[in-house]
């Protein structure tokens, strides 16, 4: 049985281009790109094309990206250098979990730490922004895009808005390859990208840092990556990272309209099938991928588990939160009751979903929420 794969935000499966990178790779190299003999250079050279290759998709200097083990760590480094006392820090209350961690952790340093409320619609209040210039930050962190809802948030507006000394840094793991991002065009001094989530391997992320921005390392002991993160690098995952970039460059431009398509198809298709859906931050722009959607009178859990006996495969929240039996931070943050919070489900579809997987996936999805709605009426 083929399943159903709708959950790229939490990875997205392997490029065939990226295997074959992969594979010719590790067909006749072995070096350490820190050796100078011409076996240990051909690697180097390799690495540098992949750096290319990923701050072209950005529009950013090879020089300014700092290969790191995934968006996690990418986050955490952009915060590192203001996580002391008497920095104003700034972020939003729907942040990933690893942001929020950094926040706590700030705060622990003696930072002051500001945090920006999110409407119900997904949106932010314009006097939200008015609070967080009159807060006057030496740090503003946040989504370009939210991982589970999919709303996007105008970066660029509110980095013009801050005072010029104010840092920016927008983890933009949901946006790069769905979308075309420019940090230049967003005017931030740091940006996340996390490669898994473009079709390459797991464990491999970057973080973009503007010339002249703070940047303090976790560890020092090596001169890898000009000194900023210490330690051999992840050659096989800097390369799948470069050639995933590569192929996404490539067709960039058509790319979120093609996403957009196939998730309007899905939720119109539920919307048909189905009563008591609310789709989430519908009203508001979103990563053309993403469909959050809370269906009433359901148990996320419950159809997420059905759903899987199906073949069909999507997620109740971030992947980083799974097992949690609380309802998603992201859902409470907007406003919505536990209760119905605790229906919220997230579809991501990517590179590899097809129309014929968005109508599978419409008509087990319309036929298992009737029979869970059906049955809880029987036991009522």
């Amino acid at each position: 049985m083929k399943r159903l794969y709708l959950d790229h935000n939490a990875t997205s499966p392997l490029r065939p281009e990226v295997r074959q990178e992969i594979a010719d790779f590790l067909a006749g190299n072995c070096g350490n790109p820190s050796s100078i003999h011409t076996t240990g250079r051909n690697v180097r050279r390799k690495v540098d094309t992949a750096r290319e290759q990923v701050a072209k998709l950005i529009g950013a200097k090879p020089s300014e990206i700092v290969f790191t083990s995934g968006g996690v760590e990418a986050n955490h480094l952009a915060w590192h250098a203001f996580e002391k006392a008497g920095k104003k820090i700034a972020t939003t209350v729907i942040e990933h979990s690893c942001i929020r961690g950094a926040s706590e952790m700030s705060e622990q340093c003696q930072a002051q730490v500001h945090r920006i409320c999110i409407k119900k619609d997904g949106s932010i209040c314009p006097s939200e922004i008015e609070k967080l210039i009159a807060f006057d930050p030496d740090f503003v962190s946040m989504h370009h895009a939210n991982n589970e809802t999919g709303a996007m948030y105008d970066v660029k507006a509110i980095s013009q808005a801050l005072k010029p000394e104010c840092y920016v840094h927008t983890d933009a793991v949901q946006t790069v390859g769905k979308i075309p991002v420019n940090v230049n065009d967003l005017g931030v001094d740091y940006l996340t990208i996390s490669a898994h989530k473009l079709g390459a391997l797991q464990g491999m992320g970057a973080l973009y840092v503007r010339k002249g921005s703070p940047f303090e390392p976790f560890w020092t002991g090596g001169s890898q990556e000009r000194g900023r993160r210490s330690g051999t690098e992840n050659v096989i995952g800097i390369l799948s990272f470069g050639k995933a970039c590569e192929v996404i460059a490539a067709k960039i431009e058509r790319i979120g309209s093609q996403y957009s398509a196939l998730r309007d198809r899905f939720e119109k298709g539920l919307s048909k099938n189905l009563d008591g859906i609310y789709i989430t931050a519908s009203t508001q722009p979103r990563i053309g991928n993403t469909s959050h959607i809370i269906f009433e009178g359901i148990d996320a859990e419950s159809l997420l588990i059905a759903a899987d006996l199906e073949g069909l495969d999507f997620s109740t929240g971030s992947a980083c939160h799974s097992g949690a039996i609380d309802p998603s931070h992201v859902v409470l943050a907007m406003g919505f009751d536990p209760e119905i919070a605790k229906g919220a489900i997230r579809f991501s579809l990517g590179w590899s979903t097809t129309e014929e997987d968005i109508d599978q996936a419409v008509a087990i999805l319309s036929r298992l929420v009737t029979s869970i709605r059906e049955k809880k009426r029987q036991t009522a």
